[in-house]
């Protein structure tokens, strides 16, 4: 259960920084595609050549914007994946903390049913051998009593 969980939320971190490094990629390209028109006016403004168009330039600025929006917005998914995952591994040791402890108990239980179940059986066995003394006993007063009758018939 918490490899298929932490494997699916690896993959999900994975994806979340793959987007993130593609963003920031573009967002990086964005930057110096502006700066390159910026450098390429002060070079027109020189050369005499065409400006870009203030429209083309507020796209560019737009399309920033936009890229830096959502490389925020995958930073913070990010954080929320990391987050659910510190989550998930502090109850799974919360969890396999409780089951460990169960367990001991458990198996100090087992030992202390084993141990009476050995002083049962040693009683066991030690009454066995006073019943059969008894048993003895009781077939040697059965034998004198069987003789004492027949002396008495005989003798009587």
């Amino acid at each position: 259960k918490e490899g298929v969980a932490s494997e699916s939320e690896n993959k999900q971190v994975e994806a979340l920084k793959m987007q993130l490094f593609e963003k920031e990629s573009e967002l990086a390209a964005l930057r110096a595609r502006l700066e390159d028109e910026g450098d390429q006016d002060e070079d027109e403004d020189r050369t005499g050549l065409s400006l870009p168009s203030t429209a083309e330039l507020e796209a560019l600025r737009t399309q920033l914007s936009l890229r830096e929006t959502q490389v925020v917005q995958l930073q913070q998914e990010l954080q929320t994946v990391k987050e659910e995952l510190a989550a998930t591994r502090d109850n799974v040791k919360a969890e396999a903390s409780e089951v460990q402890r169960q367990l001991v108990t458990a198996l100090a239980e087992v030992e202390s049913q084993k141990s009476e179940l050995v002083q049962a059986k040693s009683e066991t066995v030690e009454l066995e051998g006073k019943v059969k003394t008894m048993m003895d006993s009781m077939d040697q007063l059965k034998s004198e009593n069987d003789s004492l009758r027949l002396a008495q018939e005989e003798a009587g």
